[in-house]
């Protein structure tokens, strides 16, 4: 029965893919070589394994060899434009981590809004862009969390992106990150979970606890068999006590990962994500809200290898973002509920030097708000189109994009890379069209008094009349010097016609004054500059510093809230080894600067005046094999600085925790 099973799904690929994507007869005489594994790692016994099975090598044992029958385009655009010399999680280990806000905080192009105490929100924009404009991408797919709360911003709490699986960080600029799934020309957060090279399993334990009753708990574990056969499972669960009594919030995620291979070319995949969140949100000083958010993300597929130059993907995906929002006696309520169920197919090919992966996505989307209930569909066609390897290469991405009640439109990115041991240059540009979301678009109209807190002064509401939101960006960067002793330079800028945010503004109805947020396009400009120094020597010093100056205009405004012209960051960390005890010392300290920016005019007051702080972390640490404990201090030196409007931070926190690689 099992033969059967797979020779009809064999003959099902083979009907629907083979008449289009047929391997050309001379295309063995034109193979990419890097493509094809290094034999002289390999031994022996294994030299025998078919063309399409990519061989990766443990030299320490032979029996660790694993075989994986994979053809992914998308392997081979991260080993030509995603650099080790911008991995960011080695930064990540030598600082600290709450969340995904802190993979970037050492960025000084992106500005991160950290409440500090953890139930609050914390968010990071690119170039300090408003609004949706960071891609989230954890391994070969992109990633949709939505969170709505009174005062919108359009952004995402970095607490909803998972992190206890991803082993590699890349935040890169401009728009690099659509030829990996992305949504925007701007910027992109490309997380990359563990891949175990060997059949030997890894596995990772994270306890972090510390002020206010703080406690987050992770834990990985990963095993490649050597049939190819992949199993990842991932968890985090998070809680906070917060300022007082009844104040905190809890969260968890839950992430896995499956490659089974059922013969020599058909693969089975299924990918699975979990988040919940629930507890309250202080959004100012009179108002706390309940919040509940939960977010879940399924994908399976089949993946079938033609030959070593052609294979094709076939699967579905759900995916399910709901936000609830509740206060008690009063009449502002939201539950927000937003589906998509697709259906894609892919095919990757190598024809001669060039790879090539086309993707076809046909969605249908559903809104929910309480009773209310809307849906539509969504087709997207994307190609790309690649040469080059991992010293130099260039990448073009073309897609075309309709979606229910708007017009067909287009994007376009291309990028080019050279790499040397002492030198680096990327240079991109994109135009990238994002149409509204439907809650954007039909979210009800609600009033509440919360703002002053004694009448009715908040009205929200969405934007029938919303255009779709169109990105033309570029970026370029050089870099100067080999790995960690570097000099690295940013440029990026743009122009988004029509950018979809909800704007703030004042609304008279009933004779009240009422402070407004309603989705809205607007113009944006924006370009920055970035310089970023690094210098170690060997194991024993490691130093980091940087700095940007950017420029914003929002409809002719250029100074708009949230803001700044400028920031810094600046780390150090010095490593001692002693021998006779098996035990690495370490110890980092860091400083991070953001230069001055308003809030938006509150009600009935001017905008505060924000930022302007230099805030100091200290980590100590220490590691015995596999085992690494560790204490930090966060705003060292008791700064009073304000993040945003209504809310002061004054007091240093306290954490401590260990990372147990417990199985390795």
């Amino acid at each position: 029965m099992k033969k059967v099973t797979n020779r009809c799904l064999a003959l099902l690929f083979s009907l629907l893919f083979s008449v289009s994507f047929g391997q050309n007869p001379d295309s063995l005489k034109m193979v990419d070589r890097s493509l094809l594994p290094d034999t002289s790692l390999i031994p022996k016994d294994t030299t025998e394994l078919k063309p399409w099975e990519i061989i990766y090598a443990d030299t320490l044992a032979a029996d660790s060899v694993i075989k994986e029958p994979k053809l992914n385009i998308l392997d081979s655009l991260r080993l030509y434009f995603l650099s080790d010399r911008f991995d960011l999680s080695d930064q990540f280990i030598r600082s600290y981590g709450h969340d995904a806000g802190d993979f970037v905080k050492s960025n000084p192009s992106v500005f991160c809004i950290d409440y500090q105490p953890i139930p609050l929100r914390k968010t990071v924009a690119p170039f300090a862009l408003p609004g949706n404009r960071l891609d989230f991408i954890l391994g070969d797919r992109a990633i949709h969390p939505v969170e709505h709360l009174p005062e919108p911003d359009n952004q995402i709490g970095l607490d909803e992106v998972p992190t206890a699986a991803v082993q590699k960080i890349y935040n890169i600029e401009g728009p690099l990150g659509k030829i990996f799934g992305g949504d925007n020309a701007t910027a992109s957060l490309i997380l990359l979970p563990v891949r175990p090279k060997s059949s030997r399993a890894e596995s990772e334990l994270v306890v972090d606890v510390g002020d206010l009753g703080y406690a987050n708990t992770k834990a990985v574990f990963t095993e490649r068999k050597r049939s190819g056969r992949l199993i990842q499972l991932a968890a985090e669960y998070r809680k906070s006590d917060g300022f007082d009594y009844n104040w905190g919030d809890s969260t968890y995620h839950h992430w896995a990962d499956l490659i089974y291979p059922i013969n020599d070319k058909l693969n089975l995949n299924l990918n699975g994500r979990l988040y919940r969140r629930r507890g309250n949100i202080l959004l100012r000083l009179n108002s706390k809200f309940v919040r509940n958010r939960r977010d879940r993300d399924f994908s399976a597929g089949l993946d079938y290898s033609f030959s070593a130059y052609h294979r094709s993907s076939l699967g579905v995906r759900h995916q399910r973002s709901e936000t609830e929002i509740d206060i008690a006696q009063r009449a502002y309520k939201r539950d927000i509920d937003i589906i998509d169920n697709s259906i894609y197919y892919s095919h990757n090919a190598i024809i001669g030097k060039y790879k090539m992966r086309y993707e076809l996505f046909f969605t249908e989307e559903e809104y929910h708000n309480f009773d209310y209930f809307l849906k539509r569909h969504r087709a997207r066609l994307n190609s790309t189109i690649s040469r080059g390897d991992s010293v130099c290469a260039v990448v073009g991405n073309f897609g075309f994009e309709k979606i229910g009640g708007f017009n067909p439109a287009p994007s376009l990115v291309l990028a080019y890379k050279k790499e040397k041991e002492s030198f680096y240059l990327s240079l991109s540009a994109g135009y990238v069209t994002k149409f509204p979301r439907q809650y954007e678009l039909d979210l009800t109209p609600a009033i509440d008094r919360f703002i002053d807190g004694a009448v009715n002064d908040y009205y929200e509401s969405g934007n029938v009349y919303l255009q779709p939101e169109k990105q033309l960006s570029g970026n370029l960067t050089m870099a100067f010097g080999k790995k960690n002793n570097d000099l690295t330079v940013s440029l990026s800028g743009g122009k988004i016609f029509d950018g979809i945010d909800w704007n703030q503004s004042t609304k008279d109805t009933s004779g009240l004054s009422l402070t407004a947020f309603q989705a809205d396009n607007r113009d944006i400009e924006y370009a920055s500059l970035s310089i970023t120094k690094k210098l170690s020597l060997g194991e024993k010093l490691f130093w980091t510093s940087g700095g940007s100056y950017r420029y914003i205009s929002i409809n002719g405004n250029d100074s708009p809230p949230y803001a700044p012209d400028y920031q810094a960051h600046t780390g150090f960390e010095l490593y001692h080894y002693i021998k006779l005890l098996e035990l690495h010392l370490y110890g980092y300290i860091e400083t991070g600067y953001v230069g001055p920016y308003h809030s938006y005019p509150a009600f009935g007051d001017e905008a505060e005046e924000l930022g302007n702080k230099f805030v100091t972390n200290l980590k100590l640490s220490f590691r015995i094999k596999s085992f690494r404990f560790y204490y930090y201090w966060q705003n060292l030196f008791f700064a009073e600085y304000q993040n945003r409007d209504d809310y002061g931070i004054r007091d240093r926190l306290i954490y401590y925790g260990f990372t147990w690689h417990f199985l390795d």
